[in-house]
């Protein structure tokens, strides 16, 4: 064990930042010395669903945050294994005085923080949590009325609006002392990403927000629906997602008169429901918020039927240019444009009948903004069973919707072998008349939009009759 004074350790998870850090800021307050740590958390790195993109994508923006805290005279430790041995062993090592950290709400998260707390308690260390990782937190807006929370997004997002005007925002410290050279601050490891990434960090995030704000939000309203629009969304959910960007700076600085203004914070709120949906009810991370779900006849996995239709919308080969240009964007960059998301979500589970969960897992592994939360509460409202979800007779019709969008460009864009094809035929190119204009090269249709809606909502319709039937009797 240290000889030296006491410390605070403040523990980074996935708020890989330096401002509005309240736990920063309340260490800072203190006058004692800071030690900050990141724990690259064995449990967590050893997820099938952590691809080398996520894992590059955390592990450069632990690079960034280290640097963050070098220009502001100290370092940042970083260590490797169970969080719940390394954080306790590490503090005790120290002769800390507390573990400060911003409070996490997945269940994941809240069992962790409940076991390190306990072990560090045993050491007669304090523990304490912050607010910060959402604007508001996630068990903060309930209905008046009742006191529960929230199942439907508007009146969600009336009351968060009412609780406050401007968000408090935690005090970046200007300088912080250096902790005692002797101890080891640790390398962070590297690991490959299959795809490019954008600059990590809070920096990065901070100028990405100013630049998005400066000359793209006013429109916002309009430019989410376009995906030939370039820069027509922020792009900023990575960097939310590792908390290198803080949503409670992002929605104060956009919240101005305007409707692009508006919707944009809208979306933030969105975030924040869905993480109170997720805390509240923790069982939607593999069961369908709306229990009618529940049994509900997806199409049989191991097929090969099922195969080919899922590896057909996984590599974006299913003869529906906007699906196929959407899944091929997510597949090179770990992004694809917010319409994009529902039509493809929605031909998924709709189209090809295959369960949502087998999606939203997808998703997260090829996502840079991969978050829990979001993803599930995403992925149940596109396929009719999540809270205030698309009702199930929704349907995205993946050839109208190109028009409708103005999307011909985006096709184009990563489905080059259509550069060809007119923008009457580019929604479903197989329909082209000349064969010149049907590129021998791109798929036909793996399934009839005609015919699988009406098979999804024969199913559907007879499901739920069924189910009601049952409930009644």
């Amino acid at each position: 064990m240290s000889d030296s004074p006491k410390s605070i350790i403040v523990w980074h998870r996935g708020d890989l930042r330096t401002h509005d850090h309240s736990a920063l800021e309340a260490a800072h307050n203190t006058g004692l010395n800071i030690i900050p740590i990141v724990v690259i958390d064995e449990a967590i790195f050893a997820r099938p669903n952590l691809s080398p993109r996520r894992k590059a994508w955390f592990l450069n923006t632990v690079t960034a945050l280290r640097e963050s805290y070098q220009a502001l005279g100290t370092n940042l430790v970083v260590r490797q294994g169970d969080v719940k041995t390394v954080i306790p062993e590490f503090a005790k090592e120290q002769n800390a005085s507390s573990v400060f950290y911003l409070e996490s709400f997945t269940p994941y998260g809240r069992k962790r923080d409940s076991d390190v707390s306990q072990s560090l308690n045993d050491l007669g260390i304090a523990a304490k949590a912050f607010d910060g990782l959402y604007m508001q937190r996630p068990d903060k807006i309930l209905a008046a009325t009742t006191g529960k929370p929230y199942k439907v997004y508007t009146p969600f997002m009336k009351t968060w609006r009412k609780a406050v005007d401007v968000l408090p925002i935690a005090e970046t410290p200007k300088t912080l002392s250096p902790f005692d050279a002797s101890i080891d601050v640790g390398e962070i490891p590297f690991v490959k990403s299959d795809i490019e990434l954008p600059v990590a960090g809070e920096r990065a995030g901070l100028e990405l927000l100013d630049t998005f704000l400066a000359s793209q939000v006013e429109h916002y309203h309009d430019s989410r629906n376009a995906p030939s629009q370039e820069n027509g969304t922020s792009t900023l959910a990575p960097y939310l997602t590792v908390g290198s960007l803080s949503a409670r700076i992002a929605f104060n600085k956009s919240n101005q008169v305007g409707e692009g203004h508006y919707i944009w914070g809208n979306e933030l709120i969105w975030r924040d429901f869905n993480a109170s949906l997720l805390y509240h009810f923790p069982n939607i991370e593999k069961e369908p918020f709306n229990q009618r779900w529940e049994g509900f006849p997806w199409v049989e996995e191991n097929t090969d039927t099922f195969e080919k239709d899922w590896q057909a919308w996984c590599t974006g080969n299913t003869g529906y240019a906007l699906v196929d240009a959407g899944m091929r964007e997510l597949n090179a960059t770990g992004f694809m444009h917010n319409r994009v998301r529902m039509v493809t979500a929605s031909f998924l589970c709709k189209h090809l009948m295959i369960d949502w969960r087998r999606g939203e897992e997808y998703f997260r592994t090829q996502l840079l903004d991969g978050d829990s939360s979001q993803n599930i509460g995403n992925w149940q409202w596109v396929a009719g069973c999540g809270a205030d979800a698309s009702p199930y007779f929704r349907i995205f019709n993946p050839i109208s919707q190109v028009k409708k969008f103005g999307a011909e460009a985006y096709v184009r864009k990563w489905c080059p072998e259509l550069s060809t094809v007119p923008d009457k035929y580019i929604g479903l190119p197989e329909e082209a008349p000349e064969m010149p204009l049907n590129p021998i090269d791109y798929p036909k249709a793996i399934i009839d939009h005609k015919q699988a809606r009406e098979r999804f909502l024969t199913i559907a319709k007879g499901y739920f009759q069924k189910v009601d039937a049952k409930s009644a009797s």
